[in-house]
């Protein structure tokens, strides 16, 4: 790969082009097959060249990705609950050991066995009972955020690598006028699959019923996906400069079409899981305690802080 050079590939294209239609262009008498119009055309194509490769010059660096994916890991760490505690959406890292502090709170049960009152109660119902599957969907979440930054950094990584290619199938077909009879060099768009949607279930809090969430992920780390989409394919072709050249631009476009409509599916998918948090909050956050309300006057009623037996 050459994408560190993609600014001297289009500078490269450009030259070629103009040397190559000048190349039957008869030293002696300066007569051409192609006519000054034509010229001025494909000056104007060539001067072009540099100002379309420009804006994927500066496409982000996939690397800037891992330190965010590396946090996101440790969050995973603090919430696996030794129970299920495989990422269940990518293979980046998916076993985490277990947690011991999240053991605490199940344990704090026979600690307040004599506690009685309306606050001992909703402690128990709110907070120990729901804690095992609250703490478990906010680690379905995490994995799926997580999941989205290496789909996203998989998509920078393809799209660098198609646009690269782009410049030198360009290069070649420019190479190869009159000689190949067809001169045409399929692209095939790798950013497109790049992605794949993942399909996961959350358990609420209640443990009453399921929750989808559909997550996506890097293709080449999901544990289960839908297939990718097929990548479309274009050509960079013909057998004249301006021709090679617009079917490059053509390719051109395409491509930055596919980038958009992939970064849209990442995009639409950390919604849907935002959505979805707002609408089931209790399934991923602990309710508000009962003693919030209480002040120094309420806090021993039976209403709140209750009594103990002991």
């Amino acid at each position: 790969m050459s994408f560190e050079q993609l600014m001297q590939h289009a500078d490269d294209i450009a030259r070629r082009a103009w040397r190559k239609a000048n190349e039957n262009v008869d030293p002696q008498s300066g007569a051409s097959s192609y006519s000054p119009d034509w010229f001025d055309n494909l000056r104007g194509m060539c001067e072009g060249v540099p100002g379309q490769y420009e804006p994927f010059s500066k496409l982000p660096n996939p690397s800037d990705y891992d330190a965010a994916i590396d946090m996101l890991k440790k969050g995973l760490e603090k919430l696996s609950s030794g129970q299920d505690n495989r990422d269940p959406i990518s293979t980046n890292g998916s076993v985490y050991i277990a947690n011991p502090v999240l053991t605490k709170l199940s344990g704090a049960e026979s600690y307040i066995e004599g506690w009685t009152g309306k606050a001992a109660m909703e402690f128990k119902s709110n907070f120990i009972d729901p804690f095992p599957a609250v703490v478990r969907n906010q680690f379905i979440v995490v994995a799926a955020i997580k999941s989205a930054l290496e789909a996203e950094k998989a998509m920078w990584q393809k799209a660098r690598e198609d646009v690269d290619k782009v410049a030198h199938d360009t290069i070649t077909a420019l190479d190869n006028m009159g000689e190949s009879g067809k001169n045409e060099w399929t692209m095939t768009f790798t950013v497109v699959a790049s992605i794949a949607a993942v399909g996961a279930t959350l358990v609420t809090a209640g443990g009453a019923a399921g929750i989808a969430i559909t997550a996506v992920g890097a293709a080449s780390q999901v544990v289960a996906a839908a297939a990718p989409d097929d990548p479309p394919k274009l050509q960079v072709s013909g057998e004249h400069p301006d021709q090679v050249l617009r079917s490059m631009g053509d390719c051109l476009r395409r491509l930055q079409e596919e980038i958009d409509r992939t970064d849209k599916r990442i995009a639409d998918a950390l919604m849907s899981i935002n959505g979805t948090i707002h609408a089931e909050k209790d399934s991923f956050v602990s309710k508000r305690p009962a003693l919030a309300t209480a002040t120094k006057e309420s806090i021993k009623d039976p209403s709140q802080m209750g009594y103990s037996s002991d």
